[in-house]
């Protein structure tokens, strides 16, 4: 059995998110959108257990059909429990379930690759792909859902390519991590179809009798197809991602998706010229319908989260290194070029969004509600400094703003927004907070005469 070695190549790709996370983006996010609706939602579930596994949550003060994530309901409120409103320790918690992915996705090429060489390139390519994990890594409303989901679906493939025999240890092994990341997230289901690919296709599992393969395979599709079952019959569409088909959604999703992850592929296939890929690819064909199900769901939607890259990057980026003939290959121009694109990418992304403004704000906002009395019955907020939209994309809008205090305080005072720039006078049952971009204040802000 081969080993995977942490040697200092691999140590040094894993530094350089460890350093843009840790040590640059983290400081700099705190909580805001819908952080404060999954928080509040998992607040609620203390109070009534039963509404973890009900396929609802809270919009502001009224439950709306939502998806079926009984463990990411659960997950908040453990981490508000025991991390309070620290969201750096939030962040690194999700961080480091990111990091033992990789290890384990790694480890995992090490038992059905031709050479070690794959997995160092699986390390470098993902650890460096911001493009991918940057929207779940720094907002914990994406992170606390698909952090633990891939480290539970890498965890399955560890074990899953351990094995070649059914009805093993492993295969159990295997399962049971498959079942629980169902909890976190239903795109685990597509599991299903990268197992299935990789047994009929991969020259690790391809030369197994049929029978063999059928065996290896038929837990993981009993436990999806229950699954499924249970998910048409009992849990209602979700209206805000109900597809939007306009001709120039599916075109601009597709292009988005498509570009973000071929990326690497790309420079490869650029740099390196291999004069033997179709022959190295032979048999991944069956992998088709597993990139397929990981894209077609994303088409077609008036919006679009980072947060959807990351766990289907990673499994495409495993499959590309499986495959990989990395004999003698130039791993270092590849990873550098490949570095520079990304650090762009993110870097434009950060500066256009204002990323590094917005802390204080949210930190504002948070501290305000905090120290505010249970007798407040109205929040006003007066956006006469600073557009409206952008506070919601910042802080949060008003079902945001009902989510954090019912999640602090326990109660439901309403929610009054305006345009008025003048001074209120203080009342227990009153607060009044007043929005100029980047600065949310508890006064009116003074304007210098000119």
């Amino acid at each position: 059995m081969r080993t995977f070695l942490l040697n200092k190549s691999n140590i040094l790709w894993i530094l350089i998110p460890s350093i843009v996370y840790l040590l640059i983006l983290f400081p700099n996010s705190y909580f805001r959108h819908d952080d404060w609706i999954i928080i509040d939602e998992g607040v609620r579930t203390l109070h009534q257990w039963s509404l973890a596994f009900e396929p609802t949550a809270a919009h502001g003060y009224v439950r709306q059909p939502w998806f079926f994530r009984p463990f990411f309901k659960l997950g908040a409120l453990s981490f508000l429990e025991i991390f309070g409103f620290h969201y750096y320790l939030w962040l690194s918690v999700c961080f480091g379930f990111f990091m033992a992915s990789i290890y384990l996705g790694a480890k995992a090429l090490t038992f059905i690759s031709s050479n070690q060489a794959s997995s160092l390139w699986f390390t470098t390519l993902f650890a460096t792909a911001f493009q991918l994990h940057l929207g779940s890594l720094i907002w914990i409303g994406e992170g606390l859902m698909n952090c633990p989901q891939l480290f539970l679906l890498s965890l399955s493939l560890y074990f899953f390519c351990m094995n070649r025999v059914p009805a093993s240890k492993a295969q159990w092994a295997s399962l049971i991590p498959f079942a629980l990341s169902l909890g976190f997230k239903e795109s685990s289901l597509f599991h299903l179809f990268l197992l299935g690919g990789l047994v009929m296709g991969h020259p690790f599992w391809s030369r197994l009798k049929l029978k063999t393969r059928f065996g290896l395979l038929l837990p993981f599709g009993l436990v999806g197809l229950a699954y499924l079952l249970y998910r048409q019959i009992y849990v209602p569409t979700n209206p805000s991602y109900l597809l939007s088909l306009h001709w120039h959604n599916v075109p601009k999703s597709l292009l988005k998706l498509s570009a973000l992850h071929l990326l690497p592929f790309a420079l490869y296939l650029l740099i390196v010229r291999p004069k033997k890929l179709t022959e190295s690819y032979r048999g991944s064909q069956w992998l088709i319908p597993f990139i397929l199900l990981n894209t077609v769901p994303f088409i077609g939607h008036n919006f679009f989260s980072p947060g959807w890259l990351m766990v289907p990057g990673f499994f495409f980026l495993f499959c590309f290194c499986s495959y990989l003939p990395t004999d003698g290959t130039p791993i270092k121009k590849v990873a550098v070029s490949y570095l520079l694109c990304t650090l762009l990418l993110i870097g434009t992304a950060l500066y256009q969004s204002r990323w590094f403004t917005w802390k204080p704000a949210q930190v504002t906002f948070t501290e305000e509600i905090r120290n505010s009395s249970t007798e407040v019955e109205t929040i006003f907020l007066h956006h006469c400094y600073g557009d409206y939209q952008l506070f919601s994309r910042v802080i949060g809008g008003k079902h945001s703003m009902e989510s954090a205090w019912h999640a602090i305080h326990r109660t439901q005072p309403k929610i009054e927004i305006d345009n008025e720039c003048i001074s209120f006078p203080k009342t227990p049952k009153q607060l009044h907070l007043y929005w100029g971009a980047p600065k949310l204040l508890n006064h009116p802000e003074t304007k210098e005469p000119t």
